[in-house]
């Protein structure tokens, strides 16, 4: 019998956007037989404006990870046409035909951000890849009503007033909705610099620094005002508990790139209060 070929996953971003590369890379593979073997050096050498890192190291256990001076080569090898390129646009296309072209070595390298792939019919994260990134079904908090605050979103091509309008609106629903709620923050802003709308709040701050603490501690609120941010769609999406309740920015985000949570937010998780 043959032995896999290898699909070789890039990683690069923030925890969110590495979820998002890890679960595709899963379907894609379950999809065409493929071993994945993971790249965690490449894709952060140029992220001098961030400084991200790769932060999948307790679930890559169970993935073969490059060694740094090879990571190097594949990628240039990529470049230059000996692997067979895995992107956003043919992603999806290989998976709707259920077709791969030939190659020996696959290479996936993109941010794969569609959210709705790895969803099942009640807008819960699908099982088999819940199992591998330790994502498990949790009782959700009612005590508070917590809120993702992105602390870079204003500067980064985001609109300010509608994101300023996006939690100013949110925040008036839920005190309506509950009142006497408390509110926890979740942001990588001290309080003293958050906008005047937040600070003004009954609230308390988050105090962690790791993202991974950070988004598991975001997943146990039932009730979420987030950011349009990855890190926020994953901290929904990682209760796996179609009960969890958040509200998404509703405006699109112009420019390449930006991550727009509006056109993947299921069905099932509008407000219902």
């Amino acid at each position: 019998m043959l032995e896999k070929k290898l699909l070789i996953l890039r990683v690069k971003g923030g925890y969110g956007n590495q979820l998002f590369q890890l679960s595709s890379a899963l379907i894609y593979s379950n999809q065409f037989n493929l071993r994945i073997v993971i790249d965690t050096h490449s894709g952060f050498r140029s992220d001098w404006k961030y400084r991200r890192r790769f932060e999948l190291a307790l679930i890559d256990r169970q993935f073969y990870r490059i060694p740094k001076f090879l990571s190097q080569v594949a990628y240039i090898f990529y470049r230059i046409g000996l692997f067979s390129n895995i992107n956003d646009n043919s992603y999806a296309v290989d998976l709707k035909n259920n077709f791969l072209k030939k190659s020996f070595v696959y290479y996936m390298d993109g941010y794969f951000q569609n959210g709705l792939y790895l969803l099942d019919e009640k807008g819960v994260l699908r099982a088999e890849i819940a199992s591998v990134v330790g994502f498990k079904r949790c009782c959700l908090r009612v005590d508070y009503i917590a809120i993702h605050y992105r602390g870079f979103s204003s500067v980064d091509s985001y609109d300010d007033e509608l994101l300023a309008a996006h939690f100013r609106e949110g925040i008036s629903f839920f005190k309506n909705k509950l009142p006497g709620r408390k509110f926890m923050i979740f942001t990588d802003l001290q309080l003293d610099d958050l906008p005047e709308y937040i600070r003004v709040l009954d609230c308390e701050l988050d105090d962690s620094s790791n993202p991974v603490v950070t988004m598991h501690r975001l997943s146990k609120y039932k009730y979420c005002l987030m950011s349009a941010s990855t890190f926020s769609w994953w901290s929904h999406v990682s209760a796996c508990n179609e009960e969890k309740i958040s509200l998404f920015p509703q405006f699109i985000i112009e420019g390449v790139g930006r991550w727009n949570p509006v056109e993947f937010v299921h069905e099932n998780w509008k407000i219902k209060l």
